[in-house]
């Protein structure tokens, strides 16, 4: 046998003291003894999916331990280059591994251009006396930004899909102001909500548009409940006389908008009122009638500040209208949920016309709906579209064997990129 410093003492008749723990023992073996006890530790997989189409990732990648003792304070690495050079270097330090098992670690954000290609290493700080071949692991990714609506009220954009459309040709206020359509896409790689409204407004006075949403996430007003007199909110929403203020909708209402050009050619006022969770009220902004795109709140509210994105193109022409963009986290949804909206021309007071979209309004003789209609009771409806779909979509799925002849599964949707 060898000799360990502080193990043994040779005392000088030739006596061997051996020291072992308290209440334990020692067991002494040649040094040829095969122990068996190992440790390795790999990289076993990067888990970023071979196309990336969203701009900002969290890299994750799988370290195995292959050791028959578990490990402590066990420091990983990720590392990311574009073109040659390096543009992101992190590491995560495993606080416990037991042995034998499997363990996925995310590190911070990373930032991607689109059409790149990009090349990753994975690794695992090396342990002396260990294999070294399996420390690290290479691999490569390229962007891939799928087309996305433009916000600038022109709502052709292919990606668009129809909500509602017009089922008549009521324009109770006159030929000036109508709407059309409501479309919306829901943008699940970069968890946002496209909404447009084609339509047009009335420069001659301040009666707008009104657009009122609903999520099957959340839980708002529901049908049949008064839904005006929103103290301190814009338009229709905040007008308090309850000779105003008691109109109702025929499905649930979690966040409702007014668009008006305050009797203007080039201004768009746009507000928005939120019944889900509590009810609140905000103006998000000014942006004009040419379909340059405004961000807004400048003040967060019922959004955070310059979260939101919208444009009206107040020029008549098809597919033409108010259009906006509205992060999932900022409504309170995710992309397992479902969406469904009604639109109308509404006055600063409440008072209601003939143009909604869903529904068809015949009343006879042919007339507005005025002040407190509740759509539940009108002839014509539903006044709100279907419940769509905000699509979940997978982005990788991978197996990975561990001890014992288990496998793990992994997968990652394109919303948690």
């Amino acid at each position: 046998t060898d000799n360990i410093s502080g193990t043994t003492t040779v005392q000088p008749d030739g006596r061997v003291l051996l020291r072992a723990p308290a209440l334990g023992y020692a067991v002494w073996v040649p040094t040829t003894f095969p122990s068996p006890y190992t440790t390795n530790v790999a990289a076993a997989r990067i888990d970023i999916p071979p196309v990336v189409q969203t701009s900002t990732i969290a890299p994750r990648a799988t370290f195995v331990n292959l050791s028959t003792t578990s490990l402590t304070n066990l420091q990983t690495f990720m590392q990311v280059s574009l073109n040659g050079s390096e543009i992101y270097a992190e590491s995560y330090t495993i606080s416990n591994f037991p042995a034998g098992d499997s363990m996925t670690v995310t590190f911070p954000l990373l930032s991607l251009s689109n059409n790149q290609s990009y090349s990753v290493l994975a690794s695992v700080a090396p342990i002396p006396g260990t294999p070294a071949d399996d420390d690290e692991l290479s691999g490569n990714f390229v962007t891939s930004f799928p087309p996305v609506p433009s916000v600038d009220g022109d709502l052709s954009d292919a990606q668009y899909i129809t909500l509602a459309v017009k089922q008549n040709s009521n324009l109770g206020f006159g030929p000036d102001i109508d709407v059309q359509k409501i479309v919306y896409y829901p943008d699940v790689v970069n968890q946002q909500l496209y909404v447009g409204v084609v339509g047009k407004l009335n420069t001659a006075n301040n009666d707008g548009i009104g657009l009122w949403l609903n999520f099957s996430e959340l839980s708002g007003t529901s049908a049949g409940t008064a839904l005006g007199g929103v103290t301190g909110a814009g338009h229709y929403m905040g007008d308090t006389d309850p000779n105003h203020s008691q109109f109702k909708a025929d499905f649930e209402v979690d966040y409702m908008f007014a668009m008006n050009p305050g009797s203007s050619a080039s201004n768009t006022y746009v507000d928005v009122v939120k019944r889900a969770g509590g009810i609140a009220s905000s103006y998000l902004g000014n942006c004009g009638q040419s379909g340059n795109p405004v961000t807004g709140p400048q003040i967060g509210g019922v959004f955070s500040a310059n979260s939101v994105q919208f444009a009206f193109r107040n020029d008549g022409l098809a597919n033409h209208g108010f259009e906006i963009k509205i992060p999932f986290s900022e409504l309170g949804i995710t992309s397992a949920g479902d969406v469904q909206a009604f639109a109308m021309v509404v006055s600063a007071t409440a008072y209601f016309s003939d143009v909604t979209v869903p529904g068809s309004v015949a009343l006879a003789p042919l007339t507005n709906l005025g002040w407190n209609p509740d759509f539940g009771n009108i002839p014509g409806g539903p006044y709100h579209s279907s419940l769509s779909a905000l699509p979940v979509q997978l982005a990788s799925f991978t197996a990975t064997v561990i001890s014992g002849g288990n496998v793990r599964l992994d997968w990652m949707t394109l919303s948690e990129l």
